[in-house]
């Protein structure tokens, strides 16, 4: 076991998060712990977080005193540019979301507990249409993803 004070959150992080965000974080870090194990924190040599910053400030939040030894991996003997390298790349989100499969193959209600920004995805109905769902949400818009095409609805709760 490790004392989570013995890491340090990286003063100089570029991530920031949204307090609903880390709302969610937390309940999700405290839902499924044994996701830590597949996605460490990780360390330098000196105990500074080079990625999961977040996971780590959540945690402490959760009033968490130990982390499991399997939650920090140490990546010793990296340069300061690999550090910064790694720093930014860790959270580059190469890949896009296939709306339709996720509609498919998920309930929207899980996908939006597990974090998903998406209240409604793969609908084309237009904006305020409304299907009796979520009747005083608010006012919805229908977005096409730039990059593949896919419409969704995005519905701003008041």
């Amino acid at each position: 076991m490790i004392k989570i004070d013995s890491i340090r959150v990286n003063p100089d992080n570029p991530r920031v998060i949204d307090e609903s965000k880390f709302e969610k974080l937390k309940r999700s870090l405290k839902e499924a712990p044994w996701m830590m194990k597949l996605r460490p924190i990780i360390i330098d040599e000196d105990g500074v977080i080079l990625g999961g910053n977040m996971r780590y400030q959540a945690l402490v939040a959760n009033g968490v005193k130990e982390l499991r030894d399997e939650w920090v991996m140490k990546a010793e003997q990296l340069t300061e540019e690999q550090k910064h390298e790694f720093i930014v790349k860790d959270n580059l989100g190469y890949g896009n979301w296939d709306f339709e499969l996720l509609r498919e193959q998920y309930d929207e209600k899980d996908l939006e507990d597990w974090g998903f920004e998406l209240l409604s995805i793969g609908k084309e109905e237009e904006p305020g249409s409304g299907s009796g769902e979520g009747e005083g949400e608010g006012e919805s818009d229908l977005i096409a993803c730039p990059e593949c095409g896919h419409k969704f609805v995005v519905v701003k709760k008041n």
